[in-house]
């Protein structure tokens, strides 16, 4: 999928505004997207209008997840424990 860039090149043309965002993308000072964090691995991603990127919402840790990879839930936090956990082996 090509990226979209808006009237000055950037790629983010598409990105759409979100209400309470987790972050931003700034390009030669100018503000170009919003960005939302994962409530599960804590990455960063920005909301595109038509990308047909399947995002989602988690219900126990009321929040956006980023994708399929993150359905499951498991919060960073237990996800750095189990982490630990196996290095302690």
């Amino acid at each position: 999928m090509a990226a979209v860039v808006d009237a000055y090149g950037h790629p983010y043309g598409d990105a759409v505004s979100v209400r309470k965002p987790s972050g931003a993308i700034l390009l030669d000072g100018a503000h170009v997207a919003d960005t939302v964090q994962c409530v599960h691995c804590n990455g960063h991603f920005v909301m595109q209008r038509g990308s047909g990127i399947t995002r989602g919402w988690c219900r126990n840790c009321s929040g956006m997840i980023c994708g399929p990879g993150c359905l499951t839930c498991r919060p960073h936090e237990q996800q750095l424990d189990l982490a630990e956990k196996r290095g302690h082996r």
